[in-house]
């Protein structure tokens, strides 16, 4: 059996130097204290950091899910060394684990010792290291149990630990199955299943078949009760009858439609001669409106001239205001203007009037060609609009005879088809050969009884198949169910020793797979606590202590049971971190004093401190940031 001896922590976590040497065969107690962080009497005093040591050693990885960087102590050199010394006495050998862990990037390393040399099968890469992950490997295939059984029932932490009893029955029965080993017969027993599935499908594909084939003999037998060649050639021969009724009736339609359509396209002809003769209006419109636009254009020249002169004569007008004649020789001058000649003034005035009459008359000329054009344009276009509505109305009248003889022609046409049709399905009525499809309907019902014969022998020879591979399922369940069963009462047996061994008047009663009335199995993991032999019900109607008792007894029956599966011995440690925390400290003393009578190596560590100490007992005391081991 593999013994943990003793663990060195160096500037691991808050651990600067510290040296653990597990004594062997006896209930260890650890509880700190922290003298460092106030409000915090026993967390956070480096209490854990020995759990996480002895994980890291073996595993090469913490238990919380943090990198191993972090596992440096802070303030501490770059790097923290973690050496795990193992003894197994089967095997006369002491395997020493030093494991190196790195602040910054670079890979942790690890160091192995086999009676303080090298292993034999472990090779060291170029750098004279070896590699991690293979030395991992060889860590767990030297000790011999699964990084998963040690995590559960050996190094257990409360943070990733579930009791037994805590389980659902899936997972109690994937533990039973673990102890039992009836999972290594899980294999046969899934190809057996998938063998019944194979046969269950293959005969379910022939039951199709077959109801297929029934399903067309049901359709021959139908067309063979139905057939009568008498009364088929009477229906042919009404049917011909029928048909020629109605392309009499067809034919009958068609010249009045040729005709109508004839007498419509007449009308056409005379209502398009009648758009074509109706008379245009007379005279240019773009040339009047040509001339409009000149005489607009003059006008416009006219009416700018004018205001041009009326401005110069408002300008004459007003230097003329206020002009005064000289009392001595009569000449005319404006004494705020003697610039400006007054005489000069007035004759620029006169001419000015008179050119604004003149203006005048020549837009009065203007306006009245203007008027003139416009009433000629007015009365073109009312002639026009005229024009247009006689031409609109007389096209509407083509429009609609065009639409009336687009639509005879199309029933002219949909007649002449129909008449083609009916004219085609006479043809095959008359060449219609009725032929007799008894035999062939004999045949294929005769072919197809046969067909399912064939298939009915190859399902009675699949459900013999099916019968065989069901006994032998029903055989492996029923082993399966011996195999677990006979594991329950093993584990039940153990866990009661140890229950008694530690001084409790308590028992476990575990039921497990039955074999009902029908054959059929129960599968349901029911555990009970006795007290004397009497049923008290399940474990949480227990109290805290009596409830960790039984808790670690079945840690210890699973450890048991593991270990005696070992070739080298399995494991000898049972290292608890805080499950028993909700025991108070007097139960806790009572219970570490059950375990030590056990008289196997167990740690635990536990929240707290003691005034009634137990005898076994190690402090991890936190002091400046430094946590050591008392």
């Amino acid at each position: 059996m593999w013994h943990v001896k003793k663990l060195s922590l160096i500037d691991f976590m808050s651990h600067r130097d510290t040296v653990l040497e597990i004594v062997q065969d006896q209930a260890t107690m650890i509880y700190g204290i922290n003298k460092t962080n106030k409000g915090q009497s026993s967390n956070g005093s480096g209490k854990s950091a020995v759990l996480e040591g002895i994980v890291i050693g073996v595993f090469g990885e913490p238990l919380r899910k943090v990198s191993t960087k972090v596992m440096v102590r802070r303030g501490g050199p770059t790097h923290a060394n973690v050496i795990l010394e193992l003894h197994n006495d089967k095997l006369d050998h002491t395997v020493i684990i030093t494991r190196t862990v790195f602040k910054n990037t670079k890979s942790s390393e690890v160091d192995i010792t086999i009676n303080g040399i090298a292993p034999q099968g472990l090779q060291r890469n170029g750098a004279n290291k070896y590699d991690v992950r293979e030395a991992n490997k060889w860590i767990l295939n030297q000790i011999g149990i699964s990084k998963e059984d040690l995590l559960n029932y050996f190094l257990v932490s409360k943070k990733q630990y579930k009791s037994f009893f805590a389980l659902g029955d899936v997972a109690k029965k994937e533990v039973i199955g673990r102890f039992s080993q009836s999972n290594q017969i899980e294999p046969v027993f899934e190809v057996i299943k998938s063998e019944i599935d194979h046969i269950t499908s293959s005969k379910t594909l022939i039951e199709q078949k077959i109801t297929a084939n029934k399903t067309k003999i049901d359709v021959y037998q139908e067309q063979l009760d139905r057939f009568d060649l008498n009364a088929l050639q009477i229906n042919d021969k009404q049917a011909e009858l029928t048909l020629q009724d109605n392309l009499l009736t067809l034919k009958e339609k068609t010249k009045p439609l040729e005709i109508l359509i004839q007498t419509l396209n007449g009308t056409l002809d005379q209502l398009n001669l009648q758009l074509n003769t109706i008379p245009k209006v007379e005279g240019d419109s773009t040339k009047d409106e040509q001339t409009l636009k000149e005489y607009n254009a003059e006008l416009a020249g006219f009416t700018t001239e004018a205001n041009e002169v009326m401005n110069k004569l408002t300008e004459y007008e007003n230097n003329l205001r206020g002009a005064i004649n000289c009392p001595k020789c009569q000449h005319k001058f404006n004494p705020g203007k003697v610039d400006v000649d007054m005489e000069k003034q007035e004759e620029l005035k006169a001419k000015a009037i008179k050119l604004v009459g003149e203006i005048n008359v020549d837009v009065t000329a203007v306006k009245a060609d203007i008027k003139k054009v416009g009433e000629a344009i007015s009365v073109r276009d009312q002639k026009l609009a005229a024009r247009r509505a006689i031409v609109r109305a007389k096209q509407l009248e083509i429009d609609d005879k065009t639409a009336e003889i687009t639509r005879e022609t199309r029933n002219l046409t949909n007649n002449k088809a129909s008449i083609k049709s009916v004219e085609d399905q006479i043809a095959i009525l008359k060449n219609k050969v009725i032929t007799d499809p008894t035999a062939d309907l004999e045949k294929s019902i005769r072919d197809h009884t046969n067909a399912n014969m064939e298939h009915q022998g190859k399902i009675d020879a699949l459900d013999i198949k099916l019968g065989d591979k069901k006994q032998w399922e029903s055989h492996f369940i029923r082993f399966k169910t011996h195999l677990s069963n006979k594991t329950i009462g093993v584990m039940q047996a153990h866990c009661n020793e140890y229950l008694d061994r530690i001084g409790t008047d308590l028992s476990l009663n575990i039921e497990g797979y039955k074999v009902n009335r029908d054959k059929s199995i129960r599968e349901n993991i029911t555990t009970n606590v006795l007290r004397d032999g009497v049923d008290e019900g399940v474990l949480d109607a227990f109290s805290s202590g009596e409830e960790a008792k039984i808790i670690v007894s079945m840690i210890l029956t699973q450890q048991k049971l593991i270990n005696s599966s070992c070739a080298n011995g399995g494991f000898g440690l049972c290292f608890l971190d805080e499950i028993i925390e909700s025991v108070d400290t007097v139960g806790i003393s009572g219970l570490m004093t059950a375990l030590n009578s056990l008289g196997q190596t167990i740690v635990v560590i536990t929240h707290g401190t003691f005034d009634q100490q137990y005898e076994n007992t190690l402090s991890v005391v936190k002091k400046n940031g430094i946590s050591e081991i008392s």
